[in-house]
């Protein structure tokens, strides 16, 4: 069954509210780092793109060089899917490679590149919003497209 748009932002809101409370372990995440840093109209896509690299290594670590990278306003561009998707690699890799966003030189910066570019693609909006309101907030129906 296709989860309806109001219902999801009452579970997001339901988990946020569980949160705040200390119910769901009290724990500091990685991505809190973010939280006061990247507005909230950007946050989808920096959690997305830096979670497409956030497997095998120190998850504190990789927030932390994803937070830098955002301050930083001369590699802010990283975050924006459009930008990235039209960017030589070899600019994108110098960027998340010197903020140490990327650890491996050539199979992150192609994995981000890949992200930004299926995002744009199959978003009217070029972004994560974009790409979540084109299956009406149903992460199901995202899923579905992305493993098939």
């Amino acid at each position: 069954m296709r989860m309806v748009k109001e219902e999801f932002l009452e579970n997001v809101k339901l988990l946020m509210q569980m949160h705040s409370e200390g119910h769901l372990g009290g724990e500091v995440m990685p991505e809190d780092v973010l939280l006061g840093v990247v507005p909230e109209e950007e946050l989808m896509n920096v959690l997305t793109l830096g979670m497409s690299l956030n497997y095998q290594r120190n998850s504190y670590a990789l927030w932390q060089s994803v937070a830098q990278a955002y301050i930083d306003d001369s590699s802010r561009w990283v975050f924006n899917p459009q930008v990235v998707s039209e960017i030589n690699l070899d600019e994108l890799r110098n960027v998340l490679i010197h903020h140490r966003v990327a650890l491996q030189p050539n199979r992150h910066p192609e994995i981000w590149k890949r992200v930004s570019k299926g995002i744009v693609q199959s978003s009217s909006k070029g972004d994560v919003f974009g790409l979540i309101e084109s299956v009406q907030s149903d992460i199901s129906t995202l899923k579905l497209i992305f493993v098939l």
